[in-house]
């Protein structure tokens, strides 16, 4: 009786399976874009939160470089080397954000560091989601954005030439990838200029010539991609040859394995925030696993373009700072973390976990792991937030008072150093903000309500610079009352001055903006005589407090 008005419609069976077919892929692209509308919240949530971690924060360490010497638009501030990086794509960026933003507007730089992370933590998630499905991807991909290990990098604008370096290679090796699928010059010009890209952005980039040229070479269509690594190699090696060099001793080079060794075990160990021993531990077996691909030739060049790039990368900055720089650098563990990880997901296949069992077991060890690598690597994310922070007022403090008192400082007086290394002279520092317009303390009117790091800082300079001081004088004084124990301090007004007589030797504290009753370290011994407290004028707020060991030593005059 229902034949003639079956649910098929008039297709019969054919139809009806047609129709289950077309429910399942609606479904699936539902579920799919569900699931890709979770990565967009779950990226916008660990931004905010990475972007609250350096709130406060201006420039620091090599920044102010960029901040003196590439302000302006020219050949040479794009392409002169910074610490023996080609850094175009970074210099192009802090130049066009001076120009546009100013130097009161550091939250760019911020923001732009948080971008370029989760960036590369989003295309290597996705490349780990593409050989092994969202179960695994998801909570590494997680990992990855929380990486304290790699915080250095993650929450100091500066890294974003760093990091990159390795956003470009990957954004290259899938463009790469695309070239195979397609026979117009399309892609493999994206894939050349990505590479240009990542070797512009930050020495990280170099190993990307490399892995292209190893992808390239002796396959079938080699005629078609050749080009792709040659010509950012050349155009690399003629800035090396020209603004480049190096002076590594022989020393460096005998150097570089036990730099290597130590590079590879702690980047295992950051994922976690373990001891590095257990990384050691790590690697050996990661390197016995890639010896038996070799050898039983399951290993593709796919497989071996990640470890090409983590391994050059490894070696070049052994070569590079093996004799003066860490192992355990936050910076170069970041890039380690990524390259292990996406070796290991390169070289291993879903199909070796056939069995439903065990593939939710290790669905399951992946999550655990996931969440223990978080949970491990946090104090590292909070030590890197706090180091920033803390160097960051202490420049707030240092430069208000340079600003503040800008025509009684020495041109030459060295405001910021990197180590013994000078990085900003006041003279510098002035010139900039004058032909910029903006600076990164103009909106810091009264130091007294800054954070603690700023005003002592503030106080140290101010002191140092004798901006605020206690000087002996041959003038007589009248009218000199002695002070009540309870008022065992005197204070000096911006422009004032105090005329003091010490009756016996006491120890004078000084502070303006800092906890004078919390240091002892701008404490001056004052023999008998005559002194005179003086604070020179400017607008800060606040006032200098001379406070003495015994009050009784000590008559106020006029």
């Amino acid at each position: 009786m229902w034949q003639g008005t079956n649910w098929d419609f008039g297709y019969g069976s054919l139809g009806y399976e047609s129709l289950v077919s077309y429910i399942m892929k609606v479904d699936e692209k539902q579920s799919t874009l569900l699931k890709w509308f979770g990565v967009g919240i779950a990226s916008l949530l660990i931004g905010i939160y990475l972007f609250s971690l350096t709130a406060r924060n201006t420039f620091t360490f090599d920044e102010w470089m960029f901040f003196t010497d590439r302000r302006e638009f020219s050949f040479h501030a794009l392409v002169s080397g910074h610490n023996g990086h080609l850094s175009i794509v970074p210099a192009f960026v802090y130049i066009f954000i001076f120009k546009t933003f100013g130097y009161a507007d550091y939250e760019v730089f911020r923001l732009l560091a948080v971008v370029v992370h989760l960036l590369v933590t989003l295309l290597a998630a996705d490349r780990i989601r593409q050989r092994h499905g969202w179960a695994i991807a998801a909570p590494i991909g997680i990992a990855l954005a929380l990486m304290g290990g790699g915080g250095e990098n993650i929450l100091w604008g500066f890294q974003i030439g760093f990091m990159g370096g390795l956003l470009f290679f990957l954004i290259a090796w899938r463009c790469y990838e695309r070239s195979l699928e397609t026979s117009n010059l399309t892609w493999p010009l994206w894939t050349m200029i990505a590479v240009c890209l990542s070797v512009g952005s930050a020495g990280t980039g170099i190993a990307s010539i490399l892995v292209m040229f190893f992808l390239t070479i002796r396959t079938p269509q080699w005629k078609r991609f050749w080009w792709v690594s040659v010509i950012p190699g050349v155009m690399y090696a003629a800035w090396y040859v020209r603004y480049a060099g190096s002076d590594n001793a022989t020393s460096a080079i005998q150097a570089i394995p036990a730099f290597v060794a130590r590079s590879s075990s702690s980047s295992v160990s950051a994922i976690f925030g373990i001891d590095h021993i257990w990384g050691q531990l790590a690697i050996g077996a990661l390197v016995a696993y890639s010896i038996h691909l070799v050898r039983s030739r399951k290993a593709t060049r796919s497989t071996l373009a990640m470890p090409i790039f983590v391994l050059f990368f490894w070696l070049a900055t052994a070569y590079g700072r093996a004799l003066m720089g860490n192992p355990d650098s936050s910076r170069y563990l970041y890039i380690g973390v990524f390259g292990i990880l996406l070796s290991v997901s390169e070289s291993v296949t879903t199909t070796q976990w056939t069995r439903i069992h065990a593939a939710k077991m290790v669905k399951v060890g992946v999550v655990v792991m996931s969440a223990l690598a978080v949970w491990g690597s946090h104090s590292q994310m909070r030590f890197w937030s706090d180091i920033h922070l803390s160097l960051s007022e202490t420049a707030v403090g240092q430069l208000s008072i340079v600003e503040a008192h800008r025509n009684s400082i020495d041109p030459a007086t060295i405001i910021q150093t990197i180590g013994p290394v000078p990085v900003l002279l006041a003279g510098d520092y002035l010139a900039a903000i004058d032909a910029i317009g903006s600076s990164p303390v103009q909106d810091v009117r009264e130091l007294v309500s800054a954070p603690r790091q700023a005003r002592l800082a503030a106080d140290d300079i101010l002191l140092s610079f004798g901006f605020a001081r206690v000087v002996g004088t041959e003038n007589e004084f009248v009218n000199c009352v002695s002070q009540p124990e309870s008022q065992n301090l005197i204070s000096v007004e911006p422009g004032g001055e105090v005329n003091f007589v010490v009756t016996q030797e006491v120890t004078a504290t000084m502070a303006r903006f800092f906890d004078l009753y919390s240091r002892g370290i701008n404490d001056q011994v004052l023999e008998p005589g005559n002194y005179v407290a003086l604070l020179k004028p400017d607008t800060l707020g606040g006032s200098l407090h001379v406070q003495f060991s015994d009050s009784s030593a000590v008559m106020i005059c006029e």
